[in-house]
């Protein structure tokens, strides 16, 4: 089922299904900003990233020794979440661990997701709570789709990608959803803007970490239209499309990251992962704002 919540600027449509976000509208002139998964290149729109980010090594893991299995990117943005809170500018899901999650992952978990529009941006807030009575492992993350181009008039590569700091871009590389254990710089020196093109994205995800930059817009030279994402706090960030031409591109701010091609296997050793003492919270949160 879907929800919607509106203010002068905008208007954001989100599901009980992963309480995943689908519409991010401007009032303005009616412009769809969000992707709107198209199954022929990507079916989602912005899923949550819980408890890991990325990828295991052929899906496995171990947790307190223990085995078991789970696929990319997690099980959260599969649930369906429960409104706790909805008022015309802001809304709030929840769900929780099950029989069922702990064949997966063994924690007792409650995980809240928020929206609240602040002008032409919207808050995306997480929170996690460890309802065990040990120490909680995990990563949280998103991975909102952005339309590019937003116009028809518009091609993909009239769009540039602009930090509001230089950067060294210095990339971790994805090599069958697995991280490389070296880091490529993709320029000489530190830049602030990419131009976006297929050949941008031929080796998957670009993966930055340790960010001077706080925020990262997705622009049209164009017609100056675009959104940004604010991830101050976050230490990864994930940009990616698929190469074949795919109309979006994703800004994703992580804490945690998938796999590496060396790791343990070992989930409490994971590159990334968040520890949490049994009855504490952990929150985060982000914006994503259109112009």
């Amino acid at each position: 089922m879907e929800y919607r919540i509106s203010n002068e600027f905008i208007t954001v449509a989100s599901s009980d299904k992963g309480a995943e976000l689908c519409s991010i509208k401007s009032n303005r002139d009616g412009l769809e900003y969000l992707w709107q998964a198209d199954p022929a290149f990507w079916g989602r729109h912005a899923p949550v990233l819980f408890p890991i980010v990325g990828r295991l090594k052929e899906d496995k893991t171990l947790i307190e020794g223990r085995g078991y299995r789970m696929s990319q990117h997690g099980f959260a943005r599969d649930m369906v979440f429960e409104v706790v809170e909805h008022s015309e500018t802001t809304i709030t899901y929840r769900t929780e661990s099950s029989g069922e999650t702990k064949e997966r992952y063994p924690y007792d978990f409650v995980l809240y997701i928020g929206y609240m529009l602040k002008d032409n941006a919207v808050e995306v807030s997480y929170r996690v709570q460890n309802s065990s009575e040990k120490n909680m492992f995990f990563s949280i993350g998103a991975h909102p789709g952005f339309n590019c181009p937003l116009e028809t008039r518009e091609e993909f590569e009239d769009y540039c990608l602009e930090f509001n700091r230089a950067e060294l871009m210095d990339s971790y590389r994805l090599k069958k959803g697995l991280v490389q254990n070296e880091k490529k710089l993709l320029f000489d020196a530190k830049v602030k803007c990419l131009n976006v093109s297929k050949e941008l994205f031929e080796a998957d995800a670009i993966m930055l970490v340790d960010m001077e930059s706080t925020e990262l817009s997705l622009r049209s030279r164009k017609s100056g239209k675009g959104v940004s994402v604010g991830y101050q706090g976050f230490p990864y960030l994930g940009i990616w499309s698929k190469p074949e031409g795919a109309p979006f591109v994703c800004i994703e701010p992580w804490y945690g990251i998938a796999d590496f091609e060396a790791g343990s296997g070992v989930f409490e050793e994971k590159r990334g992962v968040l520890k949490l003492q049994a009855g504490e919270s952990f929150t985060c949160s982000f914006t994503i704002k259109v112009y």
